[in-house]
């Protein structure tokens, strides 16, 4: 029905109204054809198409008598099959020139008829549309593509070395009606065909594609997206363009690649360049300098009094302010989520949503209003096929226009104009968004609120409750003369200058101010750039004021976002201070970040997903948002996943060179990983063990026996997981506890592990083995194993002989001096709380209140030993920082810091005591 002016809360234009016709449009040759053509239905629809639409008119006196029949009996899908097949066939083998221009030409009239009468006579809904003339230029470029190839001699495109990529709207299956096609081309040069070869296919491709006919126009070709284009060629060397792109390309060029894919030619090598350049589009951090790069994008051109003339692509919430935000978002966001990087706007808004990037609704919401934009910018070219966006510009135009759209007249469009408009600014609302519209509307960015005096800005500093104004000005000043690496570029300087107005204000808000600022000196002093902080700064200061309590009770922190200032961008996902995920979670997480990727990008992906994990743990203890015993169980979770993928990824690496043998490897975790209480310290204690015949040897091009081949693959595990890159290293590894130390090989055999243990572990191995557990579980092998340590476990040893093994031990630990703060060797540490647990464990009778009290201890030493090993680079001193101590008593209960203290001494006390009774009293005492 056609729109009323009775309004409903969703804008009318969201919908396909029924088209009007009106006398006062109709023309005698719109009711001429339609008569010639002998449809008897729909009669009042097709006349008001042909009585707006010249061009279509035109179109329809060619093509009406065969095609009209089958799009109003809803075959439009099998009408452009048709077409597509012949032309096809047209091209099959032919080398007359003049006949494959002739077959472009007539492809593209026959297709652009049956989609835009389709879309009109509402049988293709407006995103088919888009998607079908995407397909048909996508059809006639690669028919196109194979044309000039076969003349250069090349029968085949893939692996021909010249590929052609998709851009914009045409890479997105967006295209609309008259739209230019957004190409670029690459090509990789070799002995057999030179640069200057692929230059030519180039512009023979253009011409072919472009060139008017008498049978017409073809596709406007626009090749202006490649790197440099005033100064390089219309094909570029592909080597060039990786140079270019991971050099000096600009933000909105990494905009432009979001749209990106290979339709013709070589597609492989397409794909493997947009691999290549993939670091370049999507940056592993939140880039928050895109925002600014993109501001000139924000067009948003006048809306013209009654929307004479108004531009749907340009104008003020139009096609383009969806897009903006759509692409910043998605370059914000694409570097650290897969799923945001989709070609497609309504599948990018989707992600979006779903990933917390866009408030519930939203996505929906702007789907439909992008969509009820390109119908109107597709109506306004259906009109005579020109590449225009604006609508009519004379109220009769107008009017007619209005009819085009499904409206009775100018003032009932109108509305409905200005509902789309409201709706789609609503619709698009977002923080960052905003702050560009008014950005745009004052002509400039914000200014800058820092006081210009020195001394203006000393007094300013003391106002905001700093004690050392005076030299946290000089700082201030030392950073905006570039006196350091993060401020040496002005556009640096320029971010900082407009961050600190936020930042001085937000730290001044925490508990101690100017320790906090202290703390973002030695950052920001540190860094190699600073453009990337200062923007995401500037663009969440409450980021600060988060930061600033953070740093003063971590300084550990300070170092660690020191060289992985990527770790901030952590804080704003959404899910950062929920619920810490889980085991499966984290291993689902990691496989899809390494699908796909080459194994040095995996590596880099493991280290770095394990770094931002266990910054999330240390966030969360700081915060008290998760209990310790849930973060330790969390980060050992972690440590285990990243294991697994490592053994995996390594597996595979080694068995390129050496093959596969029939046999299985499997780790057993001992220590902190088995009882799943990692710290952020922590080292990893384990031991390689694997099955398999002795004379087995594997099948690869570099075969090796059954020992070699585990020992060799330990080596290459153990070398990813402890290697240190720019990322860090994921663990240190002690290998130790292996049956022969380090005298034995770094993979022993099941056999060898049994019959040791079988024979001649010592009682303290026993000890080492009490919560072991395997990692990998993923062989009938692991089940076996598991057994064998259950067994091990399991193993009862006399009273007497743990008394005699451990007072040994003892003995020799007696004239050692442990500072204070070693919780776990100290005298009555957690180590000598271990030994008292499991000398009970082995006790006839069971002591059920005495172990309870140990556990307690327990816990509170493994508490504190997180605390500390989270807030600290070090806590191998006998005296710690007074108010880190206070920081830590205070979260964990306690009044003061030398409450905290006075815990300590009796827990380790009482300990000591109850193992001087257990070694030292006759087996009967104990019991």
């Amino acid at each position: 029905m056609p729109y009323t002016a009775e309004q409903n809360n969703t804008p009318s234009l969201l919908q396909r109204q029924e088209l009007v016709c009106n006398s006062k449009i109709t023309t005698p040759i719109a009711g001429e054809h339609i008569q010639q053509t002998g449809i008897k239905s729909d009669k009042n629809k097709l006349s008001a198409i042909f009585s707006t639409c010249p061009h279509l008119l035109q179109l329809s006196q060619f093509y009406a008598s065969f095609y009209l029949p089958h799009i109003l009996n809803s075959n439009w899908e099998f009408a452009l099959n048709h077409i597509t097949e012949e032309f096809k066939a047209s091209l099959h083998n032919t080398s007359d020139e003049q006949q494959v221009l002739r077959a472009i030409r007539i492809y593209k009239n026959q297709s652009h008829y049956v989609i835009s009468m389709s879309e009109l006579l509402g049988l293709m809904s407006i995103e088919k549309s888009c998607k079908s003339l995407s397909l048909v230029a996508e059809h006639a470029i690669q028919q196109t593509a194979s044309y000039v190839l076969r003349q250069m001699g090349i029968q085949s495109m893939q692996r021909c070395g010249w590929t052609i990529l998709a851009m914009g709207k045409l890479g997105a299956e967006e295209l609309n009606y008259s739209s230019d096609l957004d190409l670029i081309s690459l090509h990789s040069a070799s002995a057999i065909h030179s640069d200057k070869q692929f230059i030519e296919l180039s512009q023979r491709l253009i011409y072919m594609l472009s060139t008017k006919t008498k049978d017409g126009n073809g596709w406007r070709i626009d090749m202006r997206l490649r790197p440099n284009p005033s100064a390089t060629a219309i094909s570029l060397d592909i080597n060039t363009a990786i140079i270019y792109y991971e050099s000096i390309a600009r933000t909105w060029e990494r905009a432009a690649f979001v749209r990106s894919r290979p339709i013709a030619g070589d597609t492989q090598l397409g794909t493997d360049f947009l691999s290549k350049i993939e670091p370049f589009i999507w940056r592993s951090t939140l880039d928050y300098s895109v925002i600014e790069d993109l501001q000139n994008w924000l067009r948003h051109l006048p809306i013209p009094k009654d929307y004479l003339g108004y531009d749907v692509k340009l104008g003020a919430f139009g096609i383009r302010h969806v897009e903006l935000i759509t692409h910043i978002l998605q370059l914000l966001g694409g570097g650290r989520n897969f799923e945001l990087r989709s070609n497609n706007t309504s599948k990018a808004l989707i992600a979006l949503e779903k990933s917390g990037w866009l408030a519930s609704g939203k996505s929906d919401a702007l789907i439909g209003c992008y969509y009820a934009w390109r119908r109107i910018e597709h109506r306004l070219q259906y009109q005579r096929d020109s590449h225009t966006h604006k609508l009519p510009k004379s109220e009769d135009a107008f009017e007619a226009f209005a009819y085009l759209m499904g409206y009775e007249n100018n003032s009932s469009f109108r509305i409905a104009l200005g509902d789309l408009l409201e709706f789609t600014k609503n619709s698009a609302a977002h923080p960052i968004l905003n702050e560009m519209v008014s950005r745009h509307a004052s002509g400039s960015a914000p200014s800058v609120t820092l006081p210009q005096l020195p001394e203006l800005v000393q007094e300013w500093i003391a106002q905001l409750g700093f004690d050392n104004a005076k030299a946290i000005q000089d700082t201030i000043q030392a950073w905006l003369s570039g006196s350091i690496a993060a401020t040496s570029s002005e556009r640096a300087k320029s971010y900082l200058a407009r961050l600190l107005p936020k930042m001085l204000p937000e730290i001044a808000k925490s508990d101690y101010p100017n320790a906090a600022f202290a703390a973002f000196q030695d950052i920001i002093s540190s860094l190699p750039a600073g453009v990337q902080i200062f923007a995401l700064l500037e663009n969440n200061p409450s980021l600060v004021g988060l930061l600033s309590n953070i740093l003063v009770k971590a300084p550990r922190l300070t170092e660690t976002l020191r060289y992985n200032s990527y770790l901030l961008d952590d804080l704003l996902e959404n899910e950062f201070f929920s619920q810490l995920p889980d085991k499966m979670t984290l291993t689902k997480i990691l496989e899809d970040a390494l699908a796909h990727v080459s194994l040095e990008q995996a590596l880099d992906t493991i280290r770095k997903r394990n770094k931002s994990w266990n910054f999330q743990a240390d966030i969360h203890l700081l915060e008290a948002v998760t209990p310790s015993s849930q973060i330790m169980r969390f980060r050992s979770d972690v440590a285990s996943a990243c294991l697994c993928q490592i053994t995996y990824l390594a597996s595979q690496d080694f068995a390129l060179r050496h093959g596969n043998i029939d046999a299985s490897l499997e780790i057993i975790a001992v220590g902190r990983l088995a009882t799943k209480s990692l710290t952020a310290q922590s080292d990893l204690d384990l031991i390689f063990v694997y099955d398999g015949q002795m004379d087995d040897i594997s099948d690869g091009a570099k075969p090796l026996g059954l020992s070699s081949y585990f020992i060799r693959l330990t080596q290459l595990i153990t070398s990813w997981m402890s290697l240190k890159t720019a990322h860090g290293r994921l663990y240190e590894l002690d290998l130790r506890l292996r049956p022969d130390g380090n005298a034995g090989p770094l993979a022993i055999s099941s056999e060898r592990f049994s019959s040791y243990y079988d024979r001649e572990a010592w009682i303290w191995e026993f000890f080492a083995l009490r919560d072991a557990r395997t990692v990998l579980n993923g062989s009938p092998f692991s089940k076996h194993l598991s057994a064998k340590l259950e067994i091990l476990r399991s193993h009862r040893i006399k009273p007497e002989e743990l008394s005699s093994a451990f007072a040994e031990i003892q003995d020799r630990r007696k004239g050692e001096m442990y500072h204070f703060w070693n919780l776990k060797q100290r005298h009555g540490g957690l180590l000598d709380c271990s030994i008292v647990l499991y000398i009970i464990g082995n006790l006839d009778k069971e002591y059920p209140v005495i172990s309870n009290r140990l556990n307690q201890i327990q816990s509170r030493l493994e508490q504190l030993i997180q605390q500390l090993s989270t807030r600290l680079i070090s806590y191998n001193s006998s005296t710690l920082p007074e108010q880190l101590i206070y920081f830590i008593a205070i979260q964990l209960g306690y009044n003061s810091d030398t409450l905290l203290k006075t815990q300590i001494d009796n827990d380790t006390s009482l300990i000591s005591k109850i193992l001087r009774i257990l070694l030292h009293s006759k087996p009967e005492e104990n019991s």
